[in-house]
């Protein structure tokens, strides 16, 4: 029987092309395309190693981490990194990275971040937590990012820690968005007192769903989230208030459970307190000419030098000195509804007067002006014994492993 050594040789070119291909799939092509049988243990083995030949030892990879440290202060100035290892074993701990560009282009984009964490799904496990802003045209911004041994509190204060050095120095107060995760939320009131937290709805949505059951039925089911979404995305307070009682009602115990420890000010439209949507330039641009034609034909009325009463499905006042709208959504979205922007074309105003900087092209292309160094070749680099990292211990857990992302910690 051929040694994993040898078949490891054959996949290295497949590994590149397929990095998440399966043993068991390496023993059916072996078997097609050589006539060789193998083992599911041999091919596993030989997958092993051929990833190791084309991305390098992962567990000798960790040693490596003080000289990139170091080759990205140097090359990236501005940049924040932090490694920390157990000063006894030389054992990795975590690790926090925000490189100098991104710092410089969050700046441009709106004071915004959106924190999550997932597993790593390599050798020695650990939990990768990320911070990502939103750019002008709705897309994603890479802000910073941390690799931790688990997600639980310490993490969670000391990454929050690492984001306040950086972010601090803009002076701005920025809106966090996240899972409702007992540690994660006091660390942001804990390191960002004045900002607000808001929590992602669709975490919310499976976590309600999580306390009915298949035995409810799936009709039951969706119509509970429904009710949820209309409490969320109510305008008003007062409609919001309409919304939750009917939830109540016909949720009964579960979401009377579901809302114990969840204030409405951290998912509900009419009580947030902070402006933390964001959209811009094409997609901007597209949006803007769409409620422009649903707002055509409705009237409009002056009641004082900047307020008009917009008469649509029902009676909305916009007030376009102190940009306010009653149906709430231009204090949240931070650019002109619908009712706005009829008012503003009845002002004979600019619209894009009224437009937030950070909505607007020239913040975008602000925001991916910097860019970030490439640094040495490590080949050229001499290594200390002071700069020997082991890998993190992990436990191998019992039976089979699971195929289902487990729920955050402290999770409703």
């Amino acid at each position: 029987m051929m040694s994993s050594r040898i078949i490891s040789s054959v996949l290295v070119d497949r590994i590149q092309e397929e990095p998440f291909i399966k043993p068991v799939d390496i023993v059916k092509d072996f078997k097609q395309n050589y006539f060789l049988d193998i083992s599911y243990h041999t091919a596993w083995h030989a997958k092993n190693l051929a990833k190791s030949e084309v991305h390098g030892d992962e567990s000798s990879s960790y040693s490596q981490l003080v000289w990139y440290r170091d080759a990205l202060m140097s090359s990236n100035r501005g940049s924040h990194c932090v490694l920390e290892c157990d000063p006894k074993t030389s054992r990795f701990r975590r690790l926090f990275i925000c490189y100098g560009a991104c710092i410089e282009g969050f700046w441009w984009c709106r004071p915004l971040l959106f924190i999550d964490v997932t597993g790593l799904e390599s050798k020695h496990k650990g939990q990768l937590i990320g911070a990502t802003g939103k750019n002008g045209n709705q897309g994603s911004f890479p802000f910073a990012f941390a690799i931790v041994d688990s997600e639980n509190e310490v993490n969670w204060i000391w990454f929050f820690e690492n984001l306040a050095k950086v972010l601090t120095p803009q002076g701005r107060t920025i809106t966090f968005i996240s899972d409702h995760n007992k540690g994660l939320t006091e660390a942001v009131s804990n390191m960002f007192p004045t900002s607000h937290h808001a929590f992602c709805l669709q975490h919310l949505k499976q976590n309600l769903l999580s306390k009915y059951p298949s035995t409810y039925g799936k009709f039951f089911r969706d119509h509970i989230v429904d009710l949820f979404l209309k409490c969320a995305y109510a305008p008003t307070k007062a409609a919001f208030e309409v919304n939750m009682r009917n939830l109540k009602h016909e949720g009964g115990a579960p979401v009377m459970t579901f809302l114990e420890d969840l204030p409405k000010e951290s998912w509900s439209y009419a009580y947030f307190k902070e402006q933390w949507c964001s959209v811009l330039c094409p997609v901007m641009e597209r949006t803007l000419n769409e409620r422009l034609m649903v707002g055509r034909n409705w009237n409009v009325s002056r009641c004082s030098a900047s307020v008009y009463d917009v008469h649509a499905e029902i009676c909305v006042k916009v007030d376009l000195a102190n940009c306010l709208c009653s149906c709430h959504e231009w204090q949240i979205k931070g650019f002109p509804c619908v009712h706005a922007l009829v008012a503003i074309q009845k002002d004979s105003g600019c619209i894009h007067e009224y437009t937030d900087d950070h909505f607007k092209s020239r913040y975008f292309r602000y925001s991916y002006a910097f860019s970030i160094s490439p640094i040495r070749d490590i080949k050229n680099v001499m290594q200390g014994s002071e700069d020997v990292i082991m890998p993190p211990l992990t436990k191998k857990r019992r039976g089979r492993p699971t195929t289902k992302m487990p729920k955050s910690v402290g999770a409703v």
